[in-house]
């Protein structure tokens, strides 16, 4: 998780929530830690707004806020 930190508080505009947000979902599981890692040190030029569509766009992303708040991320008709 250091690592990533690190990394999260070197991108160019990087700020506290952004840090914190992407801290949490990487700490969801070692998959997840290491993808993001993986992500930032393959684009070293990502923005935050990149970083977070990257980690929004993964299939996983949406489960945990279903289960934790009940939220559906389905549309509904």
């Amino acid at each position: 998780m250091d690592r990533l930190i690190s990394l999260l508080n070197n991108v160019s505009d990087t700020y506290f929530d952004f840090v914190i947000g992407v801290s949490n979902y990487a700490k969801r599981s070692e998959a997840n830690l290491n993808t993001m890692i993986s992500f930032i040190e393959n684009n070293p030029d990502a923005l935050s707004s990149d970083i977070i569509r990257y980690m929004i766009d993964q299939d996983n992303y949406f489960d945990y806020a279903e289960r934790v708040a009940g939220v559906s991320t389905t549309l509904q008709a």
